[in-house]
């Protein structure tokens, strides 16, 4: 018999993970959690709904926009946000039974105490390279693998700051400047203008390789 259930790597002298914790742990990123929205008062759900709702139908605008080249119709979106609002309510107020009730108090529970744990042990859990296992590694661990990364490598330089809005503004200028000397198409200057909310800079990070017996790292 071949198991479907994901495994968990500990790589620390002292894991202070509890059995029931490690076997939540296992269960890994495709388990289908209980709706967690029921330990949330009304009033909590009620501001969700409208973030969310308000978050994805400004996304939605933005892309049908940037697409068309003209805003969609104010009845189309009028329509779709009323859907959208009632799928939020849908998820955000549904009643669950006793036994899921219970259930979710449970796993939020064991999930606050795994975060207290890492925190309080500085340990990472990530995701392993191949298989979607997870890996328990101490903090220090990541970072003396990232220093010896960036002085064999000399690939990766740390900054004292983050300069990622100061190459969106200055991106930003420089396409602006085409566009208006008419050196740059209304197309190609949509399809190049960077998105801040979907911007980030080059950053380095590691996959654990637990299959690697030498190299979990």
């Amino acid at each position: 018999m071949v198991g479907v259930s994901s495994e968990v790597t500990i790589d620390v002298l002292h894991c202070s993970y509890k059995t029931e914790e490690l076997t939540h742990l296992s269960l890994g990123l495709n388990y289908a959690r209980p709706n967690p929205s029921t330990l949330r008062p009304i009033k909590h759900r009620e501001t969700q709904i409208q973030y969310h709702l308000k978050d994805i139908n400004e996304k939605v605008k933005r892309q049908l926009t940037n697409y068309c080249k003209r805003e969609p119709p104010a009845a189309r979106m009028t329509h779709y946000s009323e859907l959208l609002e009632n799928l939020l309510r849908q998820h955000y107020m549904a009643p669950l039974s006793y036994v899921e009730c219970m259930r979710t108090q449970r796993e939020f529970k064991l999930v606050k105490s795994i975060q207290r744990k890492a925190q309080r042990a500085t340990l990472i859990i990530r995701v392993c390279d191949k298989g979607g296992d997870l890996h328990i590694g101490n903090e220090s661990d990541y970072e003396r693998k990232a220093a010896k990364y960036r002085e064999d490598t000399k690939a990766y330089q740390e900054l004292s700051y983050n300069p990622l809005m100061e190459i969106l503004t200055n991106v930003t200028k420089a396409l602006n400047v085409l566009k208006n000397n008419k050196q740059l198409a209304l197309k190609e200057y949509n399809r190049l203008i960077p998105k801040p909310d979907l911007i980030r800079l080059s950053y380095m990070y590691f996959n654990p390789k637990p299959h690697k017996v030498t190299i979990l790292l």
